[in-house]
């Protein structure tokens, strides 16, 4: 699973980061990707002239450096000693406190916050986007989006309706 998780996440960094990626920027993930995916592999990998070019870029690392470096990674993990149940729910308790004592905003508000700000600060080109899709179904969201705001920003938004953001 973890390794499903990093591969997503350097073939499609979009997802986290607000980039735009390019054609050039893909392929150099994708071989990213790959020596990654080779590195964590527990089999040898057979190679020959008609390998994907992926693949062969780093072979030779792959093999004598970062396989081992994983291997080892994970030994140390099996090494550690297990935490206790006393303790997994002593670091829970420090860390709920923590969100109370900054605010508590639950990340369905936080999101719901950052949706409107960006609402909010693209609303020309929101208001473009939905002149030319005619969506009737994105207004709905944005409207929704709206009315849950306004408890988050009600010095911008009084009322909670699309037109006075977009």
């Amino acid at each position: 699973v973890p390794l499903r998780f990093w591969i997503s996440i350097i073939k499609n960094p979009e997802f986290v980061l607000d980039i735009h990626k390019t054609a050039t920027v893909d392929n150099c993930l994708s071989v990213v990707a790959q020596a990654f995916m080779d590195s964590c592999s527990v089999s040898d990998m057979r190679l020959s002239k008609d390998s994907p070019s992926t693949k062969l870029l780093y072979a030779k690392e792959v093999k004598e450096s970062y396989r081992s470096r994983i291997q080892s990674y994970y030994s140390e993990i099996r090494g550690m000693s297990q935490i206790s149940e006393a303790a997994m729910a002593g670091m829970m308790n420090d860390a709920s406190q923590r969100h109370r004592e900054a605010g508590g905003i639950l990340p369905k508000e936080a999101a719901v916050y950052e949706l409107y700000k960006y609402a909010s600060d693209y609303s020309d080109e929101v208001s473009d986007a939905l002149e030319e899709d005619n969506r009737t179904g994105l207004v709905k969201i944005l409207e929704g989006l709206l009315n849950e705001a306004p408890p988050l920003n009600s010095a911008n938004n009084s009322t909670g309706q699309l037109s006075h953001v977009v």
